[in-house]
């Protein structure tokens, strides 16, 4: 990593290169880049390694709580992502965000397809005897 960082210093590698060989996002590369800096500002950079990036450390919910959520999601007309995490929580006492409940039932193929249309009205038209 260090290498791939000083090459990127010098100027040897451009960033989508840098990215792809380090297997990294934009977020965590300028991260590591801005950490690789200051280490090369205190002459450090030889000694220099990367500092854990904290990871996902939530668990996973129970099965019971997966399988209400794929109740109320499943149903016609699908319940809202608020209204499942509520029920969730009265269920279950178990507390989930709504912006989690989103984001499990996209991973799920079970997120909604969006607001209904509504059907076109027709247009009126006006007419009169003798236009002014």
């Amino acid at each position: 990593m260090r290498d791939v960082l000083r090459r990127f210093r010098a100027s040897q590698l451009s960033l989508t290169q840098a990215l792809a060989e380090l297997g990294l996002g934009r977020t965590r590369f300028d991260e590591l880049y801005a950490s690789y800096l200051a280490a090369c500002a205190k002459r450090r950079a030889a000694s220099w390694s990367p500092a854990s990036s904290g990871g996902n450390h939530r668990a996973s919910p129970p099965e019971p709580v997966l399988a209400t959520l794929r109740k109320l999601l499943s149903a016609v007309p699908p319940c809202s992502y608020s209204l499942a995490a509520s029920e969730v929580l009265r269920r279950h006492t178990f507390a989930i965000d709504r912006a989690t409940v989103r984001r499990w039932a996209l991973r799920q193929g079970l997120a909604a397809r969006g607001p209904r249309k509504k059907a076109r009205r027709p247009v009126r038209r006006w007419q009169v005897q003798q236009p002014s």
